[in-house]
């Protein structure tokens, strides 16, 4: 199940009073001719009314366009309908055929410049700013080879940032980039080690997702021999109860742990692991806007991969984080 966002958009039919010059910033201007109609294509309206102006300080003229119109004559509310259907899985040319039998005929070539010109508005959209976000990344083919492609999500979902770097991720850039453009404090991630270094030379703090840890946790219990689990069973029990609950006193007790000679080198391996990483576990205990796991994070790339394995390839940088702008956005 998952949810898809739809922003109310209507369309009006007559032309905007612009506010200021684009060129000098002068705030008065003279109509330059008369306003002319104008059809355009929508779900609701067929026609439109704009007009163009004169600015008294440059002279520059331009057309003025009624809110939520654009200059391909297309509106904001229809290019989001052709988003939500090439969210879902439709190619261009089934978008064209689906929007055709619903009495708006289009092109499979507009579609894609409508999704494109769509992803770039919602990448240039102001990000705003937020203390605490989650982080995730995958692998996408662009031109034929993979590519590292980041996401940044609020706790809300909103999204705040694409990143597509070259064959190595660049996370110091990336963390880097969140501290100082968004004001991010807290970063809410998987366990991976790659996050680790430049997380920290960033200045932000980590909750490790607990769901990962747990995980961890279990796999690595999965990995000891058999009688390595059967003799050390109450004291993996108790390793278990301690990941589950995260007392205050479980920095200690991982640590006396550690510093036992009778343990196998696998199992105190776990107990170390777990102790470099008890501070990033227990944030969200002492911040309550910190989630404690990168669900809705995770939950959203489990949507968009399936999305991506149906297109026929991403041919350039700006396509791929166009694409994921936009699959990201619609499906919520």
């Amino acid at each position: 199940m998952f949810m898809i966002k739809l922003a109310e958009q209507t369309v009006e039919s007559k032309p905007q009073f612009p506010e200021r010059c684009a060129r000098c910033g002068c705030e008065g201007f003279h109509k330059w001719g008369r306003a002319k109609a104008r059809q355009i294509t929508d779900v609701n309206i067929t026609e439109v009314w704009t007009q163009r102006y004169r600015c008294k300080n440059c002279g520059k003229t331009f057309t003025s366009r009624p809110k939520g119109i654009g200059r391909t004559g297309r509106s904001h509310s229809f290019m989001g309908l052709l988003a939500v259907l090439y969210g879902l899985g439709l190619s261009h040319r089934s978008v064209e055929k689906v929007v055709g039998l619903f009495g708006h005929p289009t092109d499979h070539m507009s579609v894609w410049r409508d999704i494109q010109r769509l992803g770039k508005l919602l990448r240039d959209r102001p990000k705003g700013k937020a203390k605490v976000v989650g982080v995730d990344e995958t692998w996408m083919k662009v031109k034929g080879k993979s590519r590292p492609i980041g996401v940044v999500l609020d706790v809300g979902g909103r999204q705040l940032g694409i990143e597509l770097t070259g064959p190595r991720f660049d996370y110091e850039r990336w963390f880097k980039s969140m501290s100082d453009e968004l004001g991010v404090q807290v970063v809410v991630t998987d366990d991976s080690k790659d996050y680790s270094v430049p997380i920290d030379e960033s200045g932000l703090s980590r909750q490790q997702c607990m769901v990962h840890m747990k995980r961890t946790l279990r796999r690595s219990i999965g990995r000891l021999k058999a009688d390595a689990r059967d003799s050390f069973s109450p004291l993996i029990d108790q390793i278990k109860k301690l990941v589950t609950e995260l007392p205050d006193n479980g920095a200690d007790r991982l640590r006396n742990w550690a510093r036992s000679r009778d343990l196998p080198d696998e199992l105190r391996w776990l107990v170390v692991h777990l102790l470099e990483r008890w501070r990033q576990m227990t944030v969200h205990q002492h911040r309550l806007d910190v989630p404690q796991n990168t669900n809705w994070v995770e939950g959203r790339f489990g949507r968009i991969k399936p999305r991506y394995r149906m297109t026929r390839g991403l041919k350039t940088d700006s396509g791929a984080a166009n694409f994921m702008a936009v699959v990201c956005d619609v499906l919520a």
